[in-house]
């Protein structure tokens, strides 16, 4: 019985080893307001100082963002 149990584990130990998916990390969303300088729309984007900040934590940090 013992034999039966360690080798089970052993089995399911190896399939999450060599099996191992990772997930892709879902984007950052960030909704902010229109409250020049800080951020406003200039030809459809949206820019000023604080998307400015925003946008160079993300960058080093290595995360995903979207900010509208």
């Amino acid at each position: 019985m013992k034999t039966i149990v360690f080798w089970t584990n052993i089995c399911i130990i190896s399939l999450c080893i060599f099996f191992h998916v990772e997930c892709e990390e879902p984007g950052i969303r960030i909704v902010t307001e229109e409250w020049a300088p800080y951020n406003y729309i200039q030809d459809d984007n949206l820019t000023g100082f604080s998307v400015e900040i925003v946008s160079e934590l993300m960058a080093l940090m290595g995360k995903r963002y979207d900010i509208e």
